[in-house]
């Protein structure tokens, strides 16, 4: 559980700090794997001390453990590009699932956004892509507002699009 926290504050110190996506991307990958590493360090120590009992606070398996994870993988999921760690991570948990199909349409549409906002054919509507940012934007918090909140609401226009997802 404190992992969990600790990987959310991480977090929000990047998205603070102004570091690029891809140092963003790498620096939550390896505070997973290192949480993943302790994981099972945990697990081989468990089982070579079989006679001492484990108690249901310590363990990593536990319902608030994995529900904290899945809290922080479903963050993540409206965050841009970063949608690919719950996909990889946690894609077996009904809840994430829902968000990561979410994620990935409003991923898409940013990145299409995005595109069309670089080429110079687009110029001319930089008003129109500025409010389509602005309204993904608010799409992101509305999704991270509905995962803290351990709903599984879909989300206006995106919704529609994310239930053709296949994942």
């Amino acid at each position: 559980m404190y992992n969990s926290y600790r990987m959310g504050i991480h977090v929000l110190q990047l998205s603070v700090d102004g570091t690029s996506t891809w140092n963003y991307f790498n620096h939550v990958v390896n505070i997973i794997e290192i949480r993943m590493e302790q994981e099972q360090q945990q697990s081989h120590t468990s089982v070579e001390t079989s006679a001492a009992p484990t108690t249901p606070a310590s363990s990593p398996t536990t319902p608030a453990a994995s529900a904290d994870n899945g809290l922080v993988m479903g963050i993540l999921c409206y965050l841009g590009p970063l949608v690919i760690v719950p996909y990889l991570v946690a894609k077996d948990n009904a809840f994430v699932k829902f968000h990561i199909k979410q994620g990935v349409v409003l991923a898409v549409i940013e990145l299409i956004i995005y595109v069309l906002g670089m080429s110079m054919l687009f110029w001319n509507f930089w008003g129109l892509l500025s409010l389509l940012n602005l309204a993904c934007l608010v799409l992101s918090i509305i999704g991270i507002i509905n995962v803290v909140q351990k709903k599984e609401v879909a989300l206006p226009v995106i919704g529609g699009l994310a239930d053709k997802v296949k994942i």
